[in-house]
C-alpha cells in the first residue's frame, strides 16, 4: 500500500494495539502520549477480563499468561440481603504490565513513540493534517491520518467537533487489605443498590483487594462511594478517581479522523473498556489498510445494544434490582445472558429470548419508554 503517515494520539491498551497492528503493516506510526512512559497503563479499573481476550493478546504477540495475574471462578452478584452466584471463567490483568508490553511490541515493528507530548490542535492542511503539540515547547508535524485514543475526556474529539452529546461517569477506588466480608481470591463480587451508585466490585488481587465503584457524574459519585466503604466498614484508603464514558452510539470519524476505544466511547453496559478498545484498534486497523468495514460496523452494533442496556439499568429502581435477581437465581439462560459480557452481541441476546419467551415477560415489568429516554 503507499507509505502514508500516521499519528495516534495516546498510547494506552487501544493506541499501542493500534501502533502494533499498523506497524506490522508497514505503516508509518507515530504515537504521542502526554503522561511518562512509566505511568502508561496505570488507569484505574477492576481489569475483569473474559476469555476473549486471550484470543487478542496472543493475536497481538503476547503471551496472555505473563499479563493474567488471577483467575475468578465465580462472580456474586448481591442486592440488599440477596445474591446469585454465577459460574464463571474470567481474569484479572496486569494491565500496566500488558500495556507495556505492548508498547516494545509495536517499537519492534517500527512504531515511534514520544511521551511526557500532549496534543494542542489539529487544522486541515491540503491533503492531510498539521497538529500541533507541546513537550518543552510548541511542535507541528504534518500527518495524513489522526487517530484519537485519548480517553474518555478526549481533545482529539473535541478539536475535531466530535465530541457531541456523551455520558461521562466517575470511576473510584481504593485498595485494601481488610473489610468486613471474607472473599475467596477465586471470586468477585458485584454489588447493585443505588445507594452505592451505577456499580460497585470487590476485586481480589495477588497483594490486596481493589474495592471500586462509579456512577454518572451527576449522581454524587463520591457520596455514594463514601456509603460503599461504610458499609465494608473501611475508615481510610487512598482514592484514585477517573472520568469513563457510558456506551453511546457517536460519530467516531471526520475525514481522516478517527476515534477508538474510551474517545470513542467503545464501552460496555458494564462499564468496562479493555475488549471494546482492542476490538476497535484490529477494526480501523481493517479499515486503513484494507477499507474493510465489517469489524467496525459489528462493534458499533454491540455498543449500541451495551448503550441500551445501560440505559435500562441506569433507571433500575430497587424492585426492579430485587426482580432481576429473582429471574436470574431462577434461570440458566438469563446466567448466559450476565456472563455473555465481552461476547455480548444482539443476536445473541434475542436468540435467548426467542428461545425463551418467557423471558420476554419477565423483563417488561423492567422496561418502560423512560430506559430509553436518550435514543
Amino acid at each position: 500500500m503507499k507509505k502514508i503517515k500516521i499519528t495516534i494520539i495516546g498510547s494506552s491498551i487501544a493506541g499501542s494495539s493500534l501502533a502494533y497492528l499498523l506497524a506490522r503493516s508497514n505503516v508509518n506510526v507515530r504515537v504521542y502520549e502526554q503522561e511518562k512512559e512509566k505511568d502508561v497503563g496505570k488507569k484505574l479499573c477492576a481489569n475483569i477480563i473474559t476469555k476473549t481476550f486471550i484470543k487478542f493478546a496472543r493475536k497481538l504477540g503476547i503471551n496472555p499468561n505473563k499479563v493474567i495475574e488471577n483467575k475468578f471462578k465465580k462472580a456474586v452478584l448481591k442486592f440488599q440481603n440477596k445474591e446469585v452466584i454465577i459460574p464463571i471463567k474470567e481474569y484479572k490483568l496486569n494491565r500496566e504490565k500488558f500495556v507495556n508490553l505492548l508498547i516494545k511490541k509495536a517499537k519492534q515493528e517500527g512504531a515511534k513513540f514520544f511521551f511526557k507530548t500532549k496534543f494542542i490542535s489539529l487544522k486541515k492542511k491540503n491533503k492531510g493534517y498539521e497538529i500541533t503539540l507541546k513537550k518543552s515547547r510548541k511542535i507541528t508535524e504534518k500527518t495524513d491520518i489522526i487517530v484519537g485514543a485519548d480517553g474518555a475526556t478526549s481533545e482529539v474529539a473535541k478539536k475535531a467537533n466530535l465530541w457531541q452529546n456523551r455520558k461521562l461517569g466517575l470511576a473510584i477506588q481504593i485498595k485494601s487489605k481488610k473489610h468486613k466480608l471474607k472473599i475467596k481470591k477465586q471470586e468477585y463480587y458485584i454489588f447493585l443498590d443505588k445507594k452505592y451508585g451505577y456499580y460497585s466490585y470487590i476485586v481480589p488481587s495477588k497483594k490486596y483487594t481493589v474495592i471500586g465503584g462509579g456512577d454518572y457524574v451527576e449522581n454524587n459519585p463520591n457520596k455514594n462511594f463514601k456509603n460503599f466503604l461504610s458499609f465494608l466498614k473501611i475508615k481510610r484508603g487512598k482514592k484514585q478517581a477517573a472520568l469513563v464514558p457510558a456506551p453511546k452510539p457517536i460519530k467516531t470519524r471526520k475525514d481522516n479522523i478517527f476515534l477508538i476505544g474510551d474517545a470513542a466511547c467503545h464501552a460496555r453496559f458494564s462499564a468496562g473498556g479493555i475488549i471494546p478498545a482492542i476490538k476497535a484498534s484490529f477494526a480501523l486497523r481493517d479499515i486503513i489498510t484494507k477499507n474493510n468495514y465489517t469489524s467496525m460496523k459489528k462493534l458499533e452494533k454491540q455498543v449500541f445494544l451495551n448503550s441500551i442496556l445501560s440505559n435500562v439499568i441506569k433507571n433500575f429502581n430497587d424492585k426492579d434490582f430485587s426482580r432481576l435477581l429473582e429471574i436470574t437465581s431462577k434461570n440458566k439462560k438469563i446466567k448466559n445472558l450476565v456472563t455473555l459480557r465481552d461476547e455480548f452481541s444482539t443476536k445473541k441476546f434475542v436468540d435467548i429470548l426467542l428461545k425463551n419467551p418467557k423471558l420476554i415477560f419477565s423483563f417488561i415489568p423492567m422496561l418502560n419508554l423512560k430506559s430509553l429516554k436518550y435514543y
